[in-house]
């Protein structure tokens, strides 16, 4: 059986906190300009 977890946007981050909720399923955005425009 294989499972595909799907990321959201903490999966390109360096901190071991952000990545740790990667794959959760909130579409988190990182801390950005781009974060702002939601």
């Amino acid at each position: 059986m294989t499972t595909n977890k799907k990321t959201n946007r903490l999966i390109a981050e360096k901190s071991p906190y952000l990545l740790q909720h990667a794959y959760n399923q909130v579409d988190w955005v990182p801390w950005s300009e781009e974060a702002l425009k939601f």
